[in-house]
């Protein structure tokens, strides 16, 4: 009894929380800056510059003076300066339009735009001409729809009361030849009613239209206002949007990625404008993105980030812990901003050069060796396992033969540099994955191409799944040869 007379009283009061919880939650509302519509003055502000109010209470602050929201702006883009029909003079002058209220050349402050900005209506001077692909009417070229519609209902009145009179004739030719047929004189009687009724409401135009409205008969279209053209960037590389970043040679040939339409290789200056720009070793800083690359002005609150490291061979890793750029051989296993892997190694990898005819080869790959790696691995196995980079380097003109590969390629990070035949297990048969590259693998490669020129094959016997196994030590310590066949 103690214990269900104490259990209801919880429900009770888990119930009356809930139900008060889910009222206090339901009464909640976002607050906003409040801009009343007042005709003559343009948006303005209540009850000041400060404060920000709720939807229903914008409402009522616009209301008791007798006005309309202008708008209620829960984000920055929402304010009245960004509204799409809204334009600084000049804004509309480089549009080819004139800032007025109504379109009819009196500039007067619309209420739902900032003070200061006007509607845009076409400038009736700047008329563009269209050669029609078919002229109508005797009409071929035109600027002005109005005039377009005019022609083209002119030509089909005619053309309709021609079609019209043809059938008559052909009616009344029938009905004579038809003689004493009954079946031909009644397709006759009703092919020249139907006529008739299509002449009568051809003529009836005039009097349907002005019924309907009088402004249909002036056939001209009624002047809208143009709109505003506004770029919306979502948050993005500043490199990709500048098309180039930064003054070191390397940034200014590759401070975009290859399918940024606003690359370096591109025209000079039509990328998007960034403020308070940064110098080009900020790696994870944020800058706001003001023009786009045909100068339209960008909502507020749009901004981009730098992504790109100075120096080759490195990238930018951001994390809550902020930006970084680092190369293959310092990325480790507990790195606060990123888990090594595969992916992320091999996207470190450098450009081969040649020295005369002879490749120069450094690829970033993921490895657990334990030479490479500064984990604890008695204490923090986790981390370890989650391996770290290294960097292959391998200058081809030392490679003549096969067995070359075995200790004239190294194999590198800030951990170690060692021999590649060190390097025995990667991504071999069973459980146990050490890597993505060994003495094996590269071997087998061959990537300085020596077994082709030496009319034979490298390989390497070496194969187990057993981990660091006493076999596998033998090999270590024995040299595990990358032999020619």
């Amino acid at each position: 009894m103690f214990t269900h007379r104490y259990l209801s009283v919880f429900l009770v009061g888990v119930s009356m929380f809930g139900l008060f919880g889910f009222v206090s939650l339901a009464d909640a509302e976002d607050t906003c800056e409040c801009y009343c519509n007042i005709e003559g003055t343009g948006a303005t502000k209540y009850p000041d510059e400060s404060t920000k109010v709720t939807s229903s209470a914008c409402q009522e602050l616009c209301a008791d003076k007798g006005y309309s929201v202008a708008t209620c702006a829960f984000k920055p883009n929402q304010k009245p300066q960004y509204n799409v029909m809204c334009f600084t003079p000049d804004e509309c002058t480089s549009q080819g339009g004139i800032p007025t209220a109504n379109g009819s050349g009196t500039q007067t402050q619309p209420g739902e735009c900032k003070q200061g900005m006007f509607y845009c209506y076409p400038d009736p001077s700047i008329r563009k001409e269209t050669t029609l692909q078919v002229s109508i009417g005797g009409l071929s070229v035109t600027g002005d729809l109005g005039e377009y519609v005019s022609s083209a209902y002119k030509w089909m009145l005619g053309a309709s009361t021609t079609i019209a009179i043809v059938f008559l004739m052909v009616a009344g030719l029938r009905w004579a030849l038809g003689g004493l047929s009954a079946e031909q004189v009644g397709k006759a009687k009703k092919t020249i009613t139907n006529a008739l009724i299509g002449l009568v409401l051809l003529m009836s135009t005039y009097l349907i239209l002005l019924t309907v409205n009088p402004q249909l008969l002036k056939l001209q279209v009624p002047a809208f206002p143009l709109i505003k053209p506004v770029s919306l960037v979502g948050e993005g590389s500043c490199g990709y949007l500048k098309g180039v970043w930064g003054t070191s040679p390397y940034l200014v040939k590759n401070g975009a990625p290859y399918d940024s339409p606003y690359s370096a290789g591109g025209d000079p200056g039509k990328g998007y404008t960034v403020a308070n720009e940064t110098n080009e070793e900020n790696c994870g800083s944020v800058a706001d993105v003001t023009k786009d690359p045909d100068g339209n002005t960008v909502v507020d609150d749009m901004t981009c980030t730098f992504d790109y490291c100075a120096t080759e061979g490195q990238k930018c890793f951001t994390s809550l812990a902020g930006g970084q750029c680092v190369g293959c051989k310092e990325i480790i296993s507990g790195n606060q901003f990123f888990t090594p892997s595969s992916s992320i190694c091999s996207s470190l990898s450098l450009r081969t050069t040649f020295v005369g005819q002879s490749p120069q080869i450094q690829q970033c790959f993921w490895t657990k060796a334990l030479y490479l790696n500064t984990a604890d691995f008695s204490s923090n196995y986790n981390t370890w396992n989650d391996g770290a980079c290294a960097m292959l380097i391998i200058d081809c003109k030392n490679i003549q033969k096969c067995e070359d590969y075995d200790t004239k390629a190294k194999v590198s990070n800030n951990s170690a540099s060692v021999d590649l035949e060190v390097l025995v297990q990667a991504g071999m048969y069973g459980s146990v994955n050490f890597g993505d590259k060994s003495l094996k693998t590269v071997c087998e490669e061959d990537p300085c191409g020596v077994g082709a020129k030496t009319g034979k094959t490298c390989s390497n016997s070496f194969n187990t799944g057993l981990g660091l196994s006493l076999e596998a030590l033998f090999e270590v310590l024995s040299g595990n040869d990358c032999e020619s066949l």
